[in-house]
C-alpha cells in the first residue's frame, strides 16, 4: 500500500473486478440451471447489490436454463426475464412438458425466439415437435436438438420436425425411447452425430441410409424379430460406433440384435472405435463371425474394439477370429455403463 493511501475496506469479494466475478458467475450454475430455487442464476443477486449488478450484466449466465414440468403462475413471467437478461446471447434450453397444459405458453414463448436457440432439449407430443423447423432459416444457430416425444405416431403419421434449411448448423442430433423413423422428418443429410435411446437393428441401418455423414453414432438397441431384406449401406464416414442392449424388455425378449446390425451389406470403411455392450446377451460364434465379415470387409483401421460381457468363449475365440485386431481388443465383465448425452 502507498504511503497516505486509504485502506480498501471493501470486503474481499467486492475487490474482484466485475469481468472476472462475471466469468465466475457463469461458471458456477448446472448445465442447464432451474428458473428458480437455490441453483438459479437468482441467488447470485440476493448476496449483495455488487453481485446484482455484475449478475445482471452477465448475459451468458441466464442463457442456459432448464424448465420443469410444473404449473406455476409465475413461470411466464419469469422466463421473459431470463430471455431478457441473456439479451442476444445462444440459448441453451431443456423443456420437460411432461404436464403438457402447464408449459404450452412456456413453448411458445420459447418458439418466438428460436433464432437463438444453440442447443434444444424438449420432451413434447409430435403435434408440438412440428412446430419446431418449419420457417426457412427459422433455426440459424441451433446446432444441437434433442426430442423426445410423449406420443407415439399412428399408422400414416408423418411429422416434419426440422424442415430442409430451417436450421443449417444442426449437426446433432439426441432422440428418446418413443422416436419412430419412419414417423419423422428431418435434414438427415447434414448429421453428423447422433444418439438413440431406443432403436430396432433396422431402424439403424434406416438411419445409416438417410444420414451417410454420420462421424458418431451412440444407440441403444432393442431386441425383435423383424426380418427384412435389407439394402447395402457404406459408411464412409463413420468413425466411432457404440451399440448397447436396452435395459428394458423388447416384444421377444430373447432376441439377440448383434448380428442384426451387423448385416452382409453393411460396410464402415473409416471406423476406428467400436464398442459393443451386448449384455444380457453373451456373442456367439456365429455373431463374432457376422462382426468379422463386416470389419475384414470394410478394411477398417480400429483404434479400439470393446466387447462386453466377457465370456470364456471371447477370451478364447476373439483375437483367433480378429487377428487385425487383435491388439485393440478390450473385453469387459459387464456393459459398465450407459452412454450419455453430451453436455454444453
Amino acid at each position: 500500500m502507498a504511503d497516505g493511501a486509504e485502506p480498501d475496506t471493501r470486503p474481499p469479494t467486492h475487490r474482484v473486478p466485475p469481468e472476472i466475478l462475471a466469468e465466475i458467475f457463469e461458471r458456477v450454475p448446472e448445465v442447464f440451471p432451474p428458473l428458480r430455487g437455490r441453483q438459479s442464476p437468482l441467488a447470485l443477486g440476493l448476496v449483495c447489490r455488487y453481485w446484482r449488478s455484475t449478475a445482471l450484466s452477465a448475459p451468458r449466465l441466464w442463457n442456459s436454463f432448464y424448465l420443469e414440468p410444473i404449473d406455476r403462475l409465475d413461470d411466464a413471467a419469469l422466463l421473459l426475464l431470463w430471455l431478457g437478461r441473456s439479451a442476444e446471447a445462444p440459448l441453451f434450453f431443456k423443456l420437460d412438458s411432461l404436464n403438457w397444459s402447464a408449459t404450452t405458453t412456456l413453448f411458445d414463448t420459447m418458439l418466438a425466439h428460436r433464432r437463438r436457440w444453440r442447443d434444444a432439449r424438449i420432451t413434447a407430443s409430435l403435434a408440438q415437435l412440428a412446430r419446431i423447423g418449419s420457417a426457412v432459416d427459422g433455426l440459424p444457430v441451433l446446432d444441437t436438438l434433442q426430442i423426445d416425444p410423449i406420443d407415439g405416431p399412428l399408422e400414416n403419421d408423418l411429422f416434419e420436425i426440422i424442415s430442409e434449411g430451417a436450421a443449417p448448423r444442426l449437426s446433432r442430433i439426441f432422440f428418446g425411447e418413443r422416436v419412430f423413423i419412419w414417423s419423422i422428418k428431418l435434414p438427415w443429410a447434414q448429421l453428423t452425430h447422433l444418439h438413440a435411446e431406443c432403436f430396432y437393428p433396422t431402424e439403424i441401418l434406416k438411419v445409416f441410409c438417410f444420414a451417410p455423414n454420420l462421424v458418431s453414432c451412440n444407440i441403444c438397441v432393442v431386441n425383435n424379430r423383424e426380418d427384412r431384406q435389407l439394402a447395402s449401406v457404406v459408411m464412409a464416414h463413420l468413425r466411432s460406433l457404440t451399440l448397447v442392449s436396452h435395459s428394458g424388455p423388447g416384444p421377444d425378449d430373447e432376441f439377440r440384435w448383434l448380428s442384426g446390425v451387423f448385416h452382409s451389406g453393411l460396410t464402415l470403411p473409416s471406423l476406428e472405435v467400436l464398442r459393443i455392450l451386448y449384455a444380457p446377451f453373451e456373442i456367439d460364434s456365429a455373431e463374432l463371425g457376422c462382426l468379422r465379415s463386416v470389419l475384414f470387409r470394410s478394411e477398417c483401421k480400429l483404434h479400439k474394439l470393446w466387447l462386453s460381457p466377457s465370456t470364456e468363449f471371447l477370451q478364447a475365440e476373439a483375437k483367433a477370429a480378429l487377428p487385425r485386431f487383435a491388439e485393440v481388443i478390450q473385453l469387459h465383465d459387464s456393459n459398465g455403463c450407459r452412454i450419455e448425452l453430451d453436455e454444453r
